[in-house]
């Protein structure tokens, strides 16, 4: 089984299609497994309901940790196989630089979130911000078009994101971008990164010629014009590479940090489900 996790119903069909390809590719009859929430993701993997999943940096280090999930292909899109984290902040408001972020209200995506809640967690520490008394209140609401929705509707005071910058360091779009008005109502306050790419990974007790199989159809899938069709539309995808990819060490080990100094807390609580 290969699982997901999105809130996307509209891409659920081409989810289909795509792993009806994986599936013949390899030979096997391989069926999707959607999840609601990056947490239901990892307990399918957990517990041997998923074979190989589409994981989020977060998710995968974690089970990579426990010696449950293993790396198969990693993901390139735009030349990129790394994307960047934002806070947003409505373009009226009056904050300015990240200290001004004292007493506001954030709105974060998920706990296992790199953009949207772990990696903006860890930086502000960095810079000087004590991301566990400079807000007023903190909220999970389960995915980026709800995190930049919370600022449109005048609920959050600040979210985060993802975003992909240019070569200036310049964020050109990101979760706001996505929402109908989002773009002219939101105003990037500062961003972080880079991240590396979301993976597929597979359980370790995955027979290893299994996985090797996976492996070579996640490959091959952008010599197809109608599988890299899909590949783009349901993960946005241009080209998958063997292995984890760069960058996955410098993130593993600035989780275990902020994990010690207690930054990601909520990563012990069940993570809110993905609303539609």
């Amino acid at each position: 089984m290969f699982g997901i996790a999105t809130r996307k119903a509209a891409l659920i069909p081409k989810l289909h299609l795509l792993t009806d390809w994986i599936g013949a590719h390899i030979g096997v009859e391989l069926t999707a497994f959607v999840a609601t929430s990056y947490d239901d993701l990892a307990r399918g993997i957990r517990q041997e309901a998923v074979d190989v999943a589409w994981m989020p940096p977060i998710v995968f280090v974690h089970l990579e940790r426990e010696g449950i999930a293993a790396p198969i292909v990693n993901n390139w899109r735009a030349g990129l196989a790394s994307y960047h984290a934002a806070l947003v902040v409505p373009k009226s408001a009056r904050i300015h630089t990240i200290l001004g972020l004292q007493g506001a209200r954030a709105a974060w995506v998920d706990p296992f979130s790199a953009s949207g809640y772990v990696l903006p967690r860890i930086q502000l520490v960095a810079l000087g911000v004590n991301p566990k008394l400079a807000f007023s209140e903190e909220r999970f609401v389960g995915s980026h078009e709800s995190v930049i929705r919370e600022i449109l509707d005048g609920r959050a005071d600040v979210g985060a994101t993802y975003a992909t910058v240019n070569e200036a360091g310049v964020a050109i779009q990101g979760g706001w971008t996505d929402v109908p008005g989002g773009a002219d109502f939101v105003r990037v306050l500062t961003t972080f990164g880079a991240i590396p790419s979301d993976l597929v990974a597979a359980r370790v007790s995955l027979d290893p010629e299994v996985a090797e199989a996976f492996e070579q159809a996640f490959v091959a899938i952008r010599k197809d014009f109608g599988a890299a069709h899909l590949a783009r539309e349901v993960l946005g995808v241009e080209e998958f590479r063997p292995g984890a990819g760069d960058g996955y060490g410098a993130l593993r080990r600035a989780v275990a940090d902020a994990a010690s100094h207690g930054l990601l807390d909520a990563l012990g609580v069940r993570p809110a489900s993905m609303r539609p």
